[in-house]
């Protein structure tokens, strides 16, 4: 009897029941159940985790929506706490702190099975990590195995490397691009300033040096604007050519210009001398052989007479006729024919300087 009247006072010291609830430590609970203190499930610490091991419960049977707590060493989440709805498991967080989603054994501070949205900023002061692993060298963002979209503007204050190919739809600007395999702008390219509508590549104030061929379709231009009577055009300036020059059409030169080369061409230009010391009679008619520079066999040659350095004492130059005959090609040679127009006879004396063309 001592012992029922012991544990009536005990539950009228510590459980005040009104109709609208239950209270323990509470002398007027607002709840069906309130509590003045620590509630403690699983006091002996012999649950696997499960809904239906010592878990706090929501709704009715069948039960898929509470809380558990493994305390079954080997088992998933030891310590931990597991977050259910719709019997599965969502939420675990891991003794040590990292919170999982989706995640049973979560490896990191959160560990994401399945897609993230934001709708404000996000901030991570280490690294980000996009992708399955492993990740090659200490990059603060690294995707792998997949592709990433920028919408809108991406600034880097270092270099930008792409192993794989890099596409850009908009206008990209940068102050050093290197590509060690393709690069490729489908509008248009500048270096040095902003694209320029009027150009698919645009060059500003520096030199531009090409190591392998350049193909233009169509005119060119160096110096001003593309000129459309002519495919390739200078403006004011030298060109030089270290190699063979090869014209298909005409060749003009305007003005005061010249033609200079001094290896192979196909048109060969060459200079001669005729040592003149012989008496000439009234009316004399007298042919001299003149060696010329040794060019290959070819009946198209020309020879002129360029310049005569006569001597003071010699006949009137300006009287004689001299004309160039018997043109032999393949042995270097032609014949200078002299006629005395002066009237008189005397002695011619002087050096003939010839040039020689010939098209090989």
């Amino acid at each position: 009897m001592r012992t029922i009247v012991a544990f009536f006072t005990f539950l009228l010291l510590h459980f005040t029941s009104y109709a609208q609830g239950v209270g323990i430590g509470v002398a007027s609970p607002d709840k069906k159940l309130s509590v003045n203190g620590s509630v403690v499930i699983d006091h002996a610490g012999n649950n696997e985790g499960a809904l239906d091991s010592a878990a706090l419960l929501f709704g009715h049977a069948p039960y898929n929506t509470g809380i558990s707590s493994n305390k079954f060493p080997p088992g998933i989440g030891y310590n931990g706490l597991d977050f259910w709805t719709g019997g599965g498991k969502r939420i675990s967080i891991a003794q040590n702190g990292n919170v999982g989603i989706n995640v049973g054994t979560p490896l990191y501070k959160l560990h994401v099975n399945g897609d993230m949205a934001g709708n404000a900023n996000s901030y991570v002061a280490g690294s980000l990590r996009l992708g399955p692993a492993p990740f090659n060298g200490p990059f603060r963002l690294h995707v792998s195995n997949g592709d990433s979209y920028f919408a809108g503007h991406g600034t880097f204050t270092g270099n930008l490397m792409a192993q794989g190919n890099f596409i850009a739809y908009g206008e990209v600007q940068s102050a050093n691009i290197r590509a060690t395999t393709g690069l490729r702008a489908d509008e248009k390219f500048a270096v040095g300033g902003a694209t320029d509508d009027n150009y698919r590549l645009r060059v500003y104030d520096g030199n531009a040096r090409i190591g392998g061929e350049f193909h233009a379709t169509g005119n060119s231009a160096i110096g001003g604007l593309p000129d459309a009577a002519f495919r390739l055009r200078v403006y004011d300036g030298n060109s030089r050519f270290g190699g063979d020059v090869e014209v298909t059409g005409a060749l003009s030169i305007g003005g005061k210009g010249s033609v200079a080369s001094q290896g192979p061409s196909p048109l060969r230009i060459g200079f001669a001398s005729l040592a003149v010391d012989m008496h000439m009679i009234l009316n004399a008619d007298v042919g001299l052989y003149l060696d010329l520079p040794a060019f290959a066999a070819s009946d198209d040659m020309r020879v002129s007479v360029s310049h005569i350095d006569s001597d003071p004492v010699s006949m009137a130059w300006s009287k004689m006729n001299i004309t160039v005959i018997g043109m032999d090609a393949g042995n270097d040679r032609c014949q200078v024919r002299f006629v005395n127009n002066s009237g008189i006879a005397g002695s011619l004396r002087g050096v003939i300087y010839f040039m020689t063309v010939q098209r090989n």
